[in-house]
């Protein structure tokens, strides 16, 4: 693919194109902002609800291999992603439940330091703070939070649409 204009094609097919993709881009901003305003909204009802006191009855630092193949050279690399995998007990209105997840939005990660770092603070046999859905007490997290990582869809978002906004006032300068 050339970076070179088509000499044939006028200003305005120009401005037509950076104009269109700059409404692209503004749509998938838009996926972004909305996707990451219901993890927050998510992450701040988890944190107002009730807790109990729980045990972890496993836990397991766990990896995956994904081979990635690079667009723009054609290469395939190896990318390994870890994740703590943990079960935990706990005991709601004298029902004896288990649970699986950390955080609402559980995802692996690359960074393996990282990953050792979570699984430390769960060890078999260690006792843990529970936070269960008030309606359905199966549903539980160990971090009802996980920070700022989850205000990235945002800020993702807020580029986007900084770049379609200069796209566009490139396309006004193109017509």
């Amino acid at each position: 693919m050339s970076n070179e204009s088509d000499p044939s094609e006028s200003r305005e097919e120009k401005s037509s194109k950076l104009s269109l993709t700059a409404g692209l881009l503004v749509i998938v901003a838009a996926a972004f902002f909305i996707g990451g305003v219901i993890v927050i909204f998510s992450e701040r009802t988890a944190s107002a609800w009730p807790s109990v006191e729980g045990q972890v009855i496993s836990s397991e630092l766990a990896s995956e291999d994904i081979e990635r193949k690079n667009a723009a050279t054609g290469r395939e690399t190896r990318v390994t992603r870890w994740r703590v995998d943990v079960r935990y007990g706990y005991e709601v209105g004298g029902r004896r439940l288990e649970g699986t997840n950390i955080r609402l939005l559980d995802v692996a990660t690359p960074d393996r330091v990282q990953a050792e770092r979570q699984f430390a603070l769960y060890p078999a046999g260690a006792k843990v703070r529970v936070y269960h859905e008030p309606e359905d007490p199966a549903n539980a997290v160990l971090e009802p939070t996980s920070g700022v990582t989850n205000w990235a869809p945002l800020g993702f978002a807020g580029v986007l649409l900084i770049v379609a906004a200069g796209m566009r006032f490139s396309a006004r300068f193109q017509s």
